[in-house]
């Protein structure tokens, strides 16, 4: 079984290029563009993992980070900005 991870990029080309990276590493690779699909994707199915942008068109990753550990998710998240 591979880890899922899960993307948080706003930028469709960063997005792209960290998916087929880490697909061809082996990971299960899913994505979402505003913090809002990102919770919406926590939700349906939590990852192993979570890559999260700083700036996202929406709501901050740390609005997303204190939202997800508000609702006792504890998913590793690795923020990461430009």
């Amino acid at each position: 079984m591979s880890s899922q991870l899960l993307i948080v990029d706003d930028e469709r080309l960063i997005r792209w290029s960290l998916e087929q990276t880490l697909a061809k590493a082996g990971y299960e690779v899913s994505s979402a563009s505003t913090g809002e699909a990102a919770l919406a994707a926590v939700r349906e199915d939590p990852p192993d993992l979570i890559l999260l942008d700083l700036k996202l068109p929406d709501m901050s990753g740390y609005e997303v980070l204190r939202t997800l550990r508000a609702r006792k998710n504890k998913t590793p998240i690795m923020i990461v900005s430009g």
